[in-house]
C-alpha cells in the first residue's frame, strides 16, 4: 500500500495511522525536531472524522489549520509545564469521508478555515471491483515498487529552497492573477479559492521534486498542478453537498435536497413526482416536499 510505501523510505519516522491527540502529536513532533532540526509527520486516518473528531472541535484540527504555512518556529504556549518549541513545521495528513460525515463538523471546518487548508477529492463512481488484490501484483509490479522507494527516497533528501524558472514565474502570477478575480459565491468552496495559490505552490514543488533533482519549478509543472486542481474544483462543490448554509446547522434540509437532485441527475434531469416522493417518503410529508422542490425552483437550481 502507500502506507508501506511511505514506512520503507521514512524509516525512522513511519506514517501514524492511528488516532492520536494534540499533546502525543507535539512530543513525536519535539522528538523529530532534536533529531533532524524538522518538525514533520506524516498522519493517516480512514476517517477524517476519528483523526480530527466528529464535531469540528478538536485541538488537533486547530493545530493542523495553524501549521498550514510550515512555520519555521511554532511554539505551544498553553503547555502547563514549559512550553514546547517545534521548528520548521510540515504536517501531512491523508483520510477519508463521505459528505454526509462532513456535515456533522461544519462549524469549524468551513468558518475556521480547515477546510481550505486541505483539498477534498471526491468521487461517486467507484472503482472496478478487485476481489482478491494480490493477483494485480506481478514481478513487474514488485519493480516498479522498488524503483518508486528508491525514487522518494533521494527526493527525501533533497534540501533547499525552490525557486521560479523565468517561465514559471510567469505562468503562476497569470493563474494567481485569474485565480484573485474568479469569486465563487458558494461560501463552502470560498476557502478553498482563498488558498489555491498557495495549493498551486505547494503542488508544483512535489511535481517538480518528482522530474528532477533541481529544486527550479518552471511552467510544465505550473501548468500541469493547475490541471490538476481544476479536476479536482469539477466535485468540490459536491464534497459538500450536504453541509447547510445556515451558519451552524446540521444540514438536514439541504441532504433531503441532494437526495432528490440525485434522483434529477440519476434520470437524466427527469423524474415523476410520485417516483421522487416514494424515495423520499421516509423523509419528508407531501407538504414539506412540495416546500423543497419550490425552493430549488424559486432559487433556479432547478
Amino acid at each position: 500500500t502507500a502506507i508501506e510505501i511511505y514506512n520503507a523510505v521514512y524509516t525512522k519516522d513511519p506514517a501514524i495511522v492511528k488516532k492520536i491527540t494534540l499533546q502525543k502529536l507535539l512530543v513525536n513532533l519535539d522528538r523529530t525536531c532534536k533529531a533532524t532540526g524538522m518538525s514533520s509527520c506524516f498522519l493517516y486516518n480512514d476517517e477524517l472524522s476519528v483523526l480530527v473528531g466528529r464535531q469540528g472541535t478538536s485541538e488537533l484540527m486547530d493545530f493542523l489549520t495553524g501549521v498550514y504555512n510550515c512555520n519555521s518556529r511554532w511554539d505551544n504556549e498553553t503547555k502547563g509545564a514549559g512550553v514546547d518549541i517545534l521548528k520548521n513545521v510540515f504536517v501531512n495528513f491523508l483520510s477519508g469521508t463521505t459528505p454526509g460525515d462532513l456535515a456533522s463538523m461544519p462549524t469549524a471546518m468551513i468558518q475556521g478555515g480547515f477546510s481550505g487548508r486541505a483539498l477534498f477529492i471526491y468521487s461517486n463512481t467507484p472503482r472496478p471491483p478487485v476481489p482478491i488484490p494480490k493477483k494485480m501484483f506481478s514481478d513487474e509490479t514488485g519493480i516498479i515498487r522498488q524503483k518508486l522507494v528508491s525514487d522518494l527516497s533521494i527526493i527525501s533528501n533533497m534540501t533547499g529552497e525552490f525557486i521560479f524558472s523565468s517561465d514559471g514565474e510567469k505562468l503562476f502570477e497569470e493563474i494567481y492573477i485569474q485565480n484573485y478575480n474568479n469569486h465563487n459565491k458558494d461560501f463552502r468552496v470560498t476557502p478553498y479559492y482563498g488558498r489555491k495559490g498557495d495549493h498551486l505552490m505547494k503542488l508544483s514543488m512535489v511535481l517538480t521534486a518528482s522530474k528532477r533533482n533541481e529544486l527550479i519549478i518552471d511552467a510544465e509543472s505550473i501548468y500541469k498542478a493547475n490541471m490538476f486542481l481544476a479536476g479536482i474544483e469539477e466535485t468540490l462543490q459536491d464534497s459538500f453537498s450536504h453541509i447547510s448554509y445556515v451558519s451552524g446547522s446540521g444540514g438536514g434540509g439541504v441532504k433531503h435536497s441532494e437526495k432528490f437532485l440525485a434522483l434529477l441527475r440519476k434520470g437524466n434531469g427527469a423524474v415523476d413526482h410520485s417516483v421522487a416522493l416514494k424515495q423520499l417518503y421516509h423523509y419528508l410529508n407531501k407538504d414539506e416536499f412540495q416546500v423543497l422542490v419550490s425552493t430549488l425552483e424559486e432559487s433556479g437550481v432547478i
